[in-house]
């Protein structure tokens, strides 16, 4: 009878999502890190030089009897619109708070899955939202990026693909991970055609903290009826820990969004540590220098056997790639003793290509002494 019992439990065919069976999950964010821990970290996507102090002072000040409460807290979306003042004139019925950007990503999948639907974006982009959208339906139309270009993102190619066929745009930017920039008016080219055939276009700025406020597509939400922009506080912000970020696009857009999600997205602490962090000046700025400064004398240690790929020196991120493509380039930096994140995590890169973050000013010279090495093979 047990014997029997066992079978049957064996068998059950549950009624999945047929995606949900026949595809893969992706992704580089692994839970188990145990087997890198012994290297020098340039492969997560968090800020090495950590969250400003106001954040810790919000963590103090912060009155714990109020978590018995469901999270109530509204100063967090004044702070918002109070920091995107000078681009954008946006209010709370503009903004969804999310589980950091991913939070985003997983309602805006689930908004714009339906049967047929398609996704256009380019490869090698951020591989968890486009994981996503396949496990929710949404089939995927990348535009490889060349090799031999340098991985450079191509507007024409974009534009001229958007047609009828087109449910939704996808762009990071800046991109992950090449940590390359598109112009703004070259978003808003990509904005105004997609307009022209009733298609989203939703714009991942989950490193955008690392470049100008005026760059980012926040300012084209009044002009285009059409644009998602995804926001987080793990990048430039330096709190991943706090899984925290928010949606802002038109109110027509969002009252189908707010049909999936909650109005207790996010604890009242975290809505008063964003709330103080965005209405105090933070050190962002002085980061992004560093990154330019490391780009660049990084760009100067390699051209023999490693290259770097299209990228905006401000940000954190760049895409590493070797003339050899049977070098198994992630193994190599774990030699040196640095952990990056390997090509074979992202669409249209392969096992040559790696992902580094470039880390603090304590270990940017072993990352120096990584690449001179590797550049010889």
């Amino acid at each position: 009878m047990k014997s029997e019992s066992n079978t049957r439990k064996n068998n059950i065919k549950y009624r999945f999502r047929t995606p949900l069976l026949t595809i893969s999950h992706r992704s580089y964010a692994l839970d188990d890190t145990a087997d890198v821990s012994s290297l020098i970290d340039c492969a997560e996507g968090t800020d090495p030089y950590g969250f400003p102090d106001i954040a810790g002072q919000a963590i103090r000040e912060f009155d714990y009897s109020r978590l018995v409460d469901y999270p109530h807290a509204q100063e967090v979306y004044d702070a918002i619109s109070q920091y995107w003042k000078g681009q954008a004139k946006i209010i709370k019925e503009n903004i969804i708070l999310t589980d950091g950007s991913d939070g985003g990503m997983y309602l805006i999948n689930n908004v714009f899955s339906r049967p047929g639907a398609v996704m256009l974006g380019v490869m090698p982009q951020y591989i968890d939202f486009v994981n996503n959208a396949k496990l929710a339906g949404i089939n995927y139309k990348g535009i490889p990026l060349d090799r031999d270009r340098g991985y450079s993102i191509n507007a024409d190619d974009l534009i001229d693909a958007i047609d009828n066929e087109i449910s939704i745009v996808y762009l990071d930017n800046p991109n992950n991970p090449t940590g390359q920039l598109i112009d703004l008016e070259v978003v808003e080219g990509i904005l105004y055609k997609a307009l022209m055939h009733n298609i989203i276009v939703v714009v991942d700025e989950a490193y955008g903290d690392y470049v100008s406020k005026n760059e980012s597509a926040i300012g084209l939400i009044r002009s285009y009826p059409n644009l998602i922009v995804m926001r987080s506080m793990s990048k430039g912000f330096g709190l991943a820990g706090i899984r925290a970020g928010y949606l802002v696009a038109s109110k027509n857009i969002m009252k189908y969004i707010r049909k999936l999600t909650t109005p207790y997205f996010l604890s009242d602490l975290t809505r008063d540590i964003i709330t103080k962090v965005l209405s105090t000046e933070n050190q962002i700025f002085v980061h992004s220098q560093k990154n330019s400064n490391y780009k660049q004398i990084l760009r100067n240690n390699i051209g023999r056997g490693l290259h770097m790929a299209a990228t905006d020196d401000r940000v954190s991120i760049c895409a590493l790639f070797h003339s050899d493509s049977e070098i198994d380039l992630r193994k190599e930096f774990a030699k040196e003793g640095i952990n990056v994140v390997s090509g074979t995590d992202f669409d249209n890169a392969g096992q040559s290509f790696v992902r580094v973050r470039m880390p603090s000013e304590n270990y940017f010279q072993n990352l120096i002494r990584a690449v001179k090495n590797i550049d010889l093979l």
